[in-house]
Order: structure tokens, then sequence, then C-alpha cells
């Protein structure tokens, strides 16, 4: 070949031995840039030529048509048989690139000259983006069809390996789809389809697809090629160790980045980030063939097989980058032998196969004699957990024997009516009998303080389920009837005030629990109802909130103090009991966190839904108007019941009219508010005038029952400072109303300034119980204590 800058028609006859030709030392022009350093970023017009020897001249006399292949050649490019164009590839004007496409076109015999040289030249253009490229890649002029033949036959022979690549891709998807668990075949999948992508860039057929969009097709196929080593590398990693290797990641890491300078950068910042990546594969093929040649070192399970297919596979694939490279000239032929590596593939899957049917026929010879062995197994654990089971219902049935009488109503009186609703999660039968067991209790009993009749009542969810739960329950509901039995026989627990009974309550339960080490926690609320005044003392040690119903509206019961569970050592502070006065048909109700732990349902994943509303609640009681079986009606309306669910509803004075209170006259009352208003303007003398007035005509019981009167005699007689007289009448109207806390103060104070100390200590030791932060009864009651020598 020679070659010589620029392009004249007039070159294309002149002699061969002229000196503005050049003579190349390679096979062919500009092969590469490494290979003509001179034209790597040449632009403008370059000539090539080669004179036809004289015997291939007389051979192409004799045919009925010639033909010319090109292989890949680039920018632009014509091509001339002596002075006459028969082929062309891009175009100068208007600019369209002919990079790295083929020409294959007939050749006018009729040029042919007998009576001088005849050339084959090309007319070569580098204006713009692309260089110059000449692939001496078969290079053909000659019979047309035997040219045509071979390109077809090339073409076909291409195009049935990528297909036959692009099955097995599709195969291995479709074996990974049915077993998920098989990672491998997926990664083995994605490297034959990316390896068809970048095979099908690399064939003739790529012109028809892309035409004149060079620069996209280059594009995309730099990429294919840069995404082939990581789905390969998963692939063997996964198939000998399940797990993907830390190279593998590390060569996806610089497969992305050169895709990103592939995706966005200019050609030339594309064909040296390709040459980098050849780099780096020749040495990413080596650690591969090492990674694989260990696994056979080490004897894994159909390692040397894969060694040999990706030996084949990688020699094929390091003399393709070596011939891209320029280290020599020759055809890429990895493509061909893929089939080596696929071979290896179906030799691996065969011996699994083969291993698989071994195993499977194993089974099929000794599978009757497993089975009988088997259900002989299944029969004897099936009557062991049979026996197990029967002896745990018995357990689970004794326990419930053990909790019966110690849950329910026992009160008997008319003034508070006690309904109890109580569905343990854990149910089962026992023989002929069916029960339940859980940690949920309700009990209710009528006792005396200071001879007053009270109802005391304990609700109470014991931390576990069934056994546990039960044991809790069991321990709970003897101690608190044990406190009953020691309040009904014993003088000096009886002739308590209610609030220090509460105390005194809670701690006994909670010194039996803290034995326990917390290991058996109690949430409850203990209670008591004063029966002649209504008025609730409770105490809520982390149990959900108390209800008050009342005229159709449920609200919640506020309470001075929520205290830990029982049986936890740690306390949030002093104990606490809340004192609420209760109308007549006033509804109490109270529950354990069943109410409120419904399942309502469920979300796409199946992940239980639960109710987090703790409202919710208050809504069930308007719905049920405070029937106790109506709300648990309503409860299980709203979701399912996930927990043990125990109901307590206390009702005052339902079964009978509310005793007549004792009237002083409409007149009498316009002197009342008249006695109020002296107050508000401090005239007590005055207040203390209309008072004695008023109770000259009334009767001594009129005066007794009216609270009203007894607590306005009590505050006027205080503020005159007649102690005695202020302390009787304000310990008669505590009596008729002990819910009032601050009044209860002044009693107190007027017990103490009367010298009525052991009143005054009862009163404010009361209001302790309700009030730990009142820091004047808290002083006044230290004072006292001083005074009369009780340091401690």
């Amino acid at each position: 070949w020679q070659y010589r800058n620029g392009f004249d028609p007039s070159f294309l006859l002149s002699a061969y031995d002229s000196p503005e030709w050049k003579t190349t030392r390679y096979p062919i022009p500009f092969h590469d840039a490494e290979a003509m350093p001179a034209y790597a970023n040449y632009r403008g017009h370059v000539t090539v030529r080669y004179r036809i020897p004289a015997h291939i001249v007389a051979e192409l006399s004799e045919l009925n048509a010639a033909a010319f292949y090109s292989s890949w050649i680039s920018d632009v490019a014509t091509v001339y048989l002596n002075d006459v164009p028969f082929a062309s590839v891009g175009s100068e004007q208007p600019y369209v690139s002919g990079y790295n496409r083929f020409i294959l076109s007939g050749v006018p015999l009729r040029a042919l000259r007998s009576d001088a040289d005849n050339y084959l030249s090309i007319h070569f253009y580098a204006g713009g983006t692309f260089p110059l490229l000449f692939l001496y890649e078969d290079i053909q002029l000659g019979d047309a069809d035997a040219i045509y033949t071979n390109f077809f036959i090339y073409e076909i022979v291409a195009m049935c390996l990528l297909c036959a690549y692009f099955i097995t891709g599709q195969y291995h998807f479709v074996l990974y789809i049915r077993r998920r668990q098989e990672v491998y075949n997926l990664y083995f999948a994605l490297f034959s389809l990316l390896l068809c992508v970048y095979w099908f860039f690399r064939t003739n057929m790529r012109d028809f697809a892309f035409g004149d969009l060079v620069l996209l097709r280059v594009r995309i196929e730099y990429i294919a090629l840069y995404f082939l080593a990581p789905p390969l590398m998963f692939f063997i990693s996964q198939l000998f160790y399940k797990s993907n290797s830390r190279f593998g990641y590390f060569a996806l890491a610089i497969s992305l980045l050169a895709t990103v300078f592939t995706a966005f950068g200019s050609f030339d910042v594309m064909r040296f980030t390709l040459f980098a990546y050849d780099l780096w594969m020749l040495f990413a093929i080596i650690v591969l063939i090492g990674y694989v040649a260990y696994g056979a070192y080490h004897r894994i399970m159909d390692a040397m097989p894969l060694l040999i297919g990706i030996v084949i596979l990688m020699s094929a694939a390091t003399h393709d980058v070596l011939a891209h490279l320029g280290a020599f000239e020759n055809t890429h032929i990895a493509r061909y032998f893929f089939l080596g590596f696929v071979g290896a593939i179906a030799l691996i899957l065969a011996n699994r196969w083969v291993r698989t049917q071994e195993k499977v026929e194993e089974l099929n010879v000794t599978l009757e004699k497993k089975v009988s062995d088997r259900t002989g197994d299944l029969r004897n654990t099936l009557h062991e957990i049979q026996a197990l089971k029967e002896q745990q219902d018995g357990d689970y049935f004794l326990t419930s024997l053990l909790i019966r009488p110690l849950t329910g109503d026992y009160t008997h009186n008319n003034v508070v009516n006690i309904d109890i609703y109580a569905e343990q999660k854990k149910k089962f039968q026992f023989r002929k009998w069916r029960s339940e067991i859980g940690g949920d209790i309700c009990a209710a009993y009528d006792i005396k303080l200071h001879g007053r009749p009270f109802t005391a009542f304990v609700n109470a969810d014991a931390m576990g389920k069934s056994v546990q739960g039960a044991g809790g329950a069991l321990v709970i509901g003897t101690a608190f009837k044990a406190v009953i039995a020691r309040t009904e026989l014993a003088s000096a627990a009886s002739n308590k005030y209610p609030e220090k009974w509460l105390k005194d309550c809670y701690t006994e339960l909670q010194n039996v629990f803290i034995s326990f080490d917390g290991s058996m926690l109690i949430s409850a609320v203990l209670g008591l109802v004063d029966h002649r005044t209504g008025v609730l003392y409770f105490i809520n040690a982390e149990h959900p909130y108390v209800t008050l119903y009342r005229n159709g509206k449920a609200g919640v019961v506020p309470y001075s103090a929520q205290l830990l569970k029982i049986g936890i050592e740690e306390k949030l502070g002093p104990v606490q009991v809340t004192a609420v006065g209760l109308r007549p048909d006033d509804v109490i109700i109270m529950g354990s966190d069943g109410r409120d732990d419904l399942q309502i349902g469920t979300d796409d994943s199946g992940v239980r839904l639960l109710n987090e509303d703790e409202s919710l609640f208050l809504r069930h009681v308007e719905a049920g108007q405070g029937n106790l079986f109506q709300i648990y009606r309503s409860i299980i309306s709203t979701g399912e019941l996930t927990d043990d669910l125990s109901l307590m509803r206390i009702g005052y004075l339902e079964d009978r009219p509310a005793p007549d209170a004792v009237s002083i006259g409409a007149r009498h009352d316009v002197v009342l508010r008249e006695v109020e208003e002296c107050m508000n303007r401090a005239q007590w003398s005055r207040a203390l005038e209309l008072l004695e007035n008023l109770t000259g005509n009334l009767s001594l019981e009129a005066q007794m029952q009216n609270a009203q009167l007894q607590r306005l005699l009590g505050l006027v007689h205080w503020h005159l400072e007649h102690y005695r007289e202020a302390a009787a009448h304000l310990r008669m109207y505590c009596e008729l109303n002990p819910a009032d806390t601050d009044t209860m103060f002044y009693a107190a104070r007027a017990c103490h300034r009367a010298d009525e100390l052991a009143d005054a200590v009862e009163y404010m030791e009361r209001i302790r119980r309700r009030n730990f932060r009142n820091i004047e009864n808290i002083a006044l009651l230290a004072r006292i204590y001083l005074e009369a020598g009780r340091r401690e």
C-alpha cells in the first residue's frame, strides 16, 4: 500500500514510482493510532492505493461480476478502481460520519486497463470527531458470488451464535425465576445477554440498525462491554461460595465510572476510557482465572470444568483485547470460543442434574421404609404430645378452680351495684369441662370502716399469658381477700379512714409481689365506694384509666398520680388516693388493657394492625349506654381481642331512689346566698348573725344534714377565731362530703387550734394521702407530730 496526504483525481493514475507516494511498512495504512502516530489526530484528506498484480487483473478480466469488501474503515471514504469511483461510506458535504463502517459493493470491471498499471484507491477524509481507520481484516477483491456468499455466511453464523447465546441467557434467567435461591443463574443470564448486545455491535448488522447514528452506536457498544465483567465475577463467587465477591463490587464500581465517562464524555474521552478499561480487563482476567483455579485446587465441586471453560473464554478475550490494543492484527475470536464456556456450564449443570437424580433414586429405594419409620416416630410423638397436653390442661383446670372463688361480686347491699365480665385469652378443654385461664381478675366485697359501710373492689391484670398470668391473678386475689378478711375480723384494720386503708392495702400487695424479684408484675385499680356519701376512693397502679358514665356521656376520671405496676420496687412518689364524689345513677367502668389491644386489620404485607386510639373505649361505653354486655359487644365489633379482657361496672344508687335531701326552704336559701356575699366582703359578724337567725328557725335534723349550712358555719367561726365551734361544724361537713379536700384542710386547722389534735392529724393524713404536694398541710402535720414528740 502507498499513501499521500490530500486528494486530487490526478493521484489515481500517477506512476507507481512517483516520489510523492510513500510506501507503508505496515500491512495497511493507519491500522491504528499506535501504528501510525502521524495520523492519530490527523484532520484532512488522505489517499491510499494498492497496485493490483497482473495475474489478479487477468483473473478479474475473466469474471462476469466482481465485488469489493473493505472490512471496517473510517471516517469518510470513497473507493476507486483506477479513476472510476464505485463505492463510498459517509459524506464530506454535508458531513456524515462513516466511523467503523464497511463497504460491500460491486466493482466496475470496465475500468480495468490493459496497457498500464491498475490501482485500487481509497480517498479518506477525517474532518470531525472521528479518526482515520482502515482495519486489516480480510480485505477482499474478486468474484462477486464468492465475496457476497462469504459475507452472508459470516453474518449468518455470527447471528446464529448470538441467538444461541441469547437463548442460553434466557434459559438461565428462567432457572433463576423458578429457583430464586440459585442467584448465580441470574448473574450468568445477565452476562450472556450483555455479551449478545456487545457482540451484536461487532457485526456488520449493526450498521443496518443504527445507520448514521454513529456516536449513539459507539456509546451503547462501550457501555455493554464495560458491564461484562461484574456479572461474570458474581456468577463464579455465587456458584462456589454463595456470596458476592468484593472484587466483583470493585469491578462494578469501575464499570459504573467508565459508563459515566462514556455516556457524557466526548469521543476522545470515550477512546481513552476504552483504552484504560482494556488494560484493567487484562488484570481482571488474571484475577478471575486465579479465583476459579483456587476453587479447583481446593476441590470445590464443579470448579474444574468451569476452570477449563473460563481458560478457553478468557484466552479468547485476552486475544481480542491485545488485538484491539494493537499488539497484533487478527480478527476477534471470543464469540466463537464462548461456546467452550457454555459447554463447561452445561457440563456443570448436567453433573448437578445427575447427582440430583441419583439422590432421588436413592430416596425412592428407601422411601417406603423411611415413610414407615417416620410415621411411627410421628405417631409416638403425637401420643406423647397428647399426654402432655392432657396433663397441661389438667393443670390449667386446677388453676382455674383455685382462681374461681377469688373473683366475682361478693357484695350484698342495695346502694352499689357491681357487674363483672371477664374473658381470658387462653381457652381449653379438660375431659368434659371447658374453661379458660388468664391473668385478669375482678373482685368486690362489703366492708366497714369506722362503722360505715363501704364496697371494696379490685380490677387487676397480671403480667404474662395463661399459667404465668393465672399465677399472678391467684396471688393478688388471695392477698386482697386476706386484707378483706382481716378488715372484717380485726378492729385495728377496720378503724382506718378510707385513704389509710387503701394505702395499707396497696403496700401489702406491693410487699408480696416485690418478693418475686420483677418476674411477676400487676397493673390494678384498688378502690372503695362510701355507701353514705357516694365518694369513690381509688389508686391506679399503671392500669387503664377509670371511666365515669354520667347523663349519657363517658369521661375519664382524673386521678392524683399513677403508680408503677405492683411488684416494681422503684416508686414514682408517695402513694396518693383519688377521691371523687358520685351522684345517684352514676356508673364507674374500668377494665384491663385488653379493651384497647384490638386487632383492627392487617396491612398489605400481612402484619397485624392494632388499635392505637386510647379514647376508643369512651365511645364503646357511650355506645353501650353503660351496660357491660353492650360495651363488650361494641368492643368486639371493632376488632379482634388480642389479650385477656376484664370489665368491671360500679353503679351508685341505681336500684332505689336517692335519699331525700333535707330542705331548708327557698326563703332560707336566700339567706345562705346573703351569707356568702357577706363572707366575700369579709363581714364575718354579720354573716354569723344571719346564720344564727337561720338555725333558730330550723330543726336539729335539718341543721345536721345540710352540708352547705355546716360548711358556712364552720368557715365563719374559723375567721372569727371560734375554733372549737368551727371544728364541730367542719367535722359534720366532712362527714357529709368527704370528697372536698380543700374544706377538709380548714377542718384540720380548726381542730388543731381547738387542741383536738387526734382529729386534726386524721384529717391531715387523709389530705396527705390525696395530695402530698400540699405544702401547708405537710408543714402543719410535721409541726403537730414534733409537738407530740413523734420525731420519726
